[in-house]
Order: structure tokens, then sequence, then C-alpha cells
């Protein structure tokens, strides 16, 4: 129903399993994410802790608690930061074992190995946002490689793909996967572009894959993750003085963060249904 845009059938379904099994983990964050979609933000971040609460590895209930609580007006930038910080010393702090020098290479007149992940480097917004600077930078300098998780086939996607110097569709991967071959390939700086929005990969980030790990675009708070190094950001994204909400090393684009593709092909606007003879949704 979701994915029809049938939110009200969504929520109806997922609290009817509730009724019937009250501590479904799955339903509950499933009716948080369909309550979201209506603008609920205190009630989806309800149902999310309710299953943290339920099962504390729950992993989809808490990261749905931290990317929501952006969108909280009753959440100070002190809480997110807290809550975040706290996802780090419970699911990444053991992974800390696992780092390892890196064994780039050092020469100083070679291409530094700039690493891209993703999900939606295509026809979507954070495409949209990061293609321009894609295109501009240095192909003398810098070796690209892309590392994409988007399932969605498009002309934008492809357009990305012929850019890149190196590309690879990790979709199946696991973190600790992803992880490993970010690092055999020996990338000395990692951005990336998810966060822990849908596709993100915290706990790849978490095992420090490459030298410097930089989050920008995708997700505009903190990751709070002790292995992340820098956060792209300006005074719109990151207000001057709250900077001691943010772990990262910050570094500020003027006037804006946002480097937009500035020649998008924007899509006719979406005909309503009635336009195409189907009924009115609910």
């Amino acid at each position: 129903y979701r994915h029809l845009y049938r939110t009200g059938d969504s929520i109806a379904a997922y609290e009817r399993t509730l009724e019937l099994q009250p501590d479904h983990c799955s339903a509950l964050t499933n009716l948080g994410n369909a309550i979201k979609d209506q603008g609920r933000i205190s009630e989806a971040l309800e149902c999310y802790r309710r299953a943290h609460a339920i099962q504390h590895d729950h992993m989809n209930s808490i990261e749905n608690v931290l990317s929501t609580m952006h969108y909280s007006t009753e959440c100070s930038l002190r809480e997110i930061y807290e809550e975040h910080v706290k996802w780090d010393r419970t699911f990444a702090a053991p992974l800390r074992d696992t780092w390892r020098p890196f064994e780039n290479d050092r020469s100083a007149d070679r291409r530094v190995r700039v690493g891209l992940y993703s999900n939606n480097l295509g026809n979507h917004p954070v495409g949209h946002f990061v293609r321009a600077a894609f295109e501009a930078l240095n192909r003398e300098q810098f070796n690209v490689v892309v590392y994409s998780s988007r399932v969605t086939l498009d002309a934008e996607r492809e357009r990305f793909k012929s850019l890149a110097d190196e590309w690879y569709d990790i979709v199946m991967l696991s973190p600790q996967q992803l992880s490993e071959q970010i690092r055999s390939d020996r990338i000395d700086v990692l951005i990336d572009l998810s966060g822990r929005l849908m596709g993100g990969q915290p706990l790849m980030l978490a095992s420090k894959p490459a030298p410097i790990l930089i989050n920008w675009i995708g997700y505009t708070g903190t990751l709070g993750l002790s292995a992340v190094d820098y956060i792209i950001a300006d005074d719109y994204t990151l207000p001057p003085g709250a900077e001691k909400n943010y772990p990262e090393k910050i570094i500020r684009i003027p006037p804006t963060y946002q480097i937009n593709d500035y020649i998008a092909r924007y899509l006719p606007p979406m005909a309503h249904r009635k336009s195409v003879g189907l009924p009115q949704d609910k």
C-alpha cells in the first residue's frame, strides 16, 4: 500500500497486525514510516522507539530514530548529537578492533583516489546536487571511484557512470564486504553521500575503510561516528556556534555546500489520477 501511495490503507494494515501481535518490530517500524509520510513526526518516533525497546538490536528502528529526529521541532541539536554518539558507542565501538594500517601508495606524484558511496547517483536530488562537482573534478589530480547501491537504472545514472574512472555496483555486498573492497581498492578519501538514510552504510563507515572519511550532502546532520573525519556544510545546514554538536571536523563551503546541477532537465508535472481516468486515491 505504501509504495502505491495508499498511506491510509498502509497504516490500517500495520495497526491490524499490531492488534494481533503487539511486539511485531517490523510492523511498528513500517507503521512509523507510514505515519512519518503524513508528517506526524512525534508519533513516528514513538513507533521506532517502541520497536527498539522490544528488540534492542533491531537496526532499522534505531536508524529511523536517528534520521527522523532531524525532522522534529521537539529535538534539539544536542539531543540529536547525543543519540548519534550513543549509537557509535553501542554498534561502532566493537569495530575499532578491526581497524588496520592502510597500505596506500604515499607517492606525491600520483592521483589521489577519491571514492564516493551512494545509492542516489542518478535521477535523484542527491545526484543533481553533486553532478556539477563530479564533472569539475580535475582528473589529472583525482581518480574517481564510485560504489553505487542504486538499483534504479536511468539515463542520469549512466551519465554518472561514464564520468567515473571506476564504477562498482555493490548492492549485494554486506557492510563488511564493502569495507574490505574499499580498503583493497586503496581509496585515499571516501565521501559518503547517503548517511543514515535509505541505502546508508554506517557500519561500513564505522569499520574505517579509508584513511579519510567525509560526510556530504545525503545526511546534513552529524553521523556521530568516531571513524568519520569531516562533514562538509554551510552556515545554513550547520549554523555558526553549533560546532559542539558535531564530532566531525567541519569543512564550510560558502555560501552553500550544494553545487547544484545548473543544466538539469526537469520532468513535467505528474499527471493527476483523474486526468488519466483513474479513481482518486483514498
